[in-house]
């Protein structure tokens, strides 16, 4: 269930801190680029105890290095963009991603006047993290791109939601408008950010099941959450599949079905940050 945290202390110290939050950016130079997002977690003492990241030179940014942002621990997602002069269309496409879940990009309609185009974009999806007792602080900050290729976090830009146990849902939204020049007109752009974040247990062991058209059982395998098979060959006689997540206990935790002609199935495992990830399986069906 979501909570909106009411410690005088914390409330006072987290800007606006609610279930869904928008934020506006205002520093980052015309010509940078909004890529995608950086989602952290921490616990409520964590988040009263914490410094910001140290920044560099330019005040308000933290420069990827080797793909990872210096002093911050959590999932990284990137979404591309790109226009097409000659088709004067966009394509999409969802970039490098540690935990984001079910994401996707879209560009909205274009419309056009004497003076400037106007675009509008939607990046959207979905973080899962472990379930914990305590309140748990998410941040999101807005991640950008230079005109000459580099990454940075715009630390002005983070945007606080939190929840406390189990069935925490709670989304947290950041739009970025511009302005560029595209064949000789100006292009005003703006793009949202949204992402859900929800909880999912900690499973100690992740179970496929093979069942026919009359629902019984044809194979059972166990696997360690995060080493199940890249590629998997259903039997023939296969209808569908059954995704089982257990824990300690050997207890069924959760349960996913995956029809027949489905290219891929994903198993959940927890990073250490706490988050979860998706493993890809191909699904290779026979006739």
């Amino acid at each position: 269930m979501n909570k909106i945290l009411l410690l005088p202390l914390l409330g006072a110290m987290i800007l606006a801190l609610t279930a869904c939050q928008l934020a506006q950016e205002e520093a980052a130079v015309e010509e940078d680029t909004l890529i995608g997002g950086f989602v952290t977690a921490r616990t409520e003492g964590e988040f009263l105890e914490m410094g910001l990241p140290e920044e560099t030179e330019e005040s308000g940014r933290l420069y990827a290095q080797e793909g990872t942002f210096p002093g911050l621990e959590g999932v990284y997602f990137t979404y591309e963009i790109a226009y097409d002069s000659e088709t004067n269309a966009y394509t999409t496409r969802s970039g490098p991603n540690q935990g984001f879940w079910e994401g996707s990009v879209a560009v909205g309609s274009v419309g056009y006047d004497t003076e400037r185009e106007q675009r509008t974009a939607g990046m959207a999806g979905k973080v899962y993290f472990e379930e914990r007792p305590e309140v748990t602080v998410f941040t999101l900050y807005p991640v950008f791109q230079t005109s000459s290729g580099e990454i940075y976090l715009f630390l002005g830009g983070r945007i606080n939601v939190s929840g406390e146990g189990e069935g925490v849902v709670s989304s947290t939204s950041y739009t970025h408008k511009s302005e560029v020049e595209v064949n000789g007109r100006r292009l005003a752009c703006e793009t949202a950010l949204k992402v859900e974040i929800d909880t999912k247990p900690t499973a100690q062991t992740v179970t496929l099941v093979q069942l026919d058209e009359a629902h019984q059982v044809l194979s059972q395998e166990d696997f360690l959450p995060g080493q199940c098979p890249d590629q998997l060959a259903p039997q023939p006689e296969t209808a569908y599949l059954l995704v089982e997540y257990r824990d300690s206990q050997g207890e069924v935790t959760e349960r996913e079905l995956v029809q027949r002609g489905e290219e891929y199935l994903y198993t959940a495992w927890q990073m250490d940050s706490g988050f979860f990830a998706a493993q890809p399986t191909e699904l290779i069906w026979k006739e």
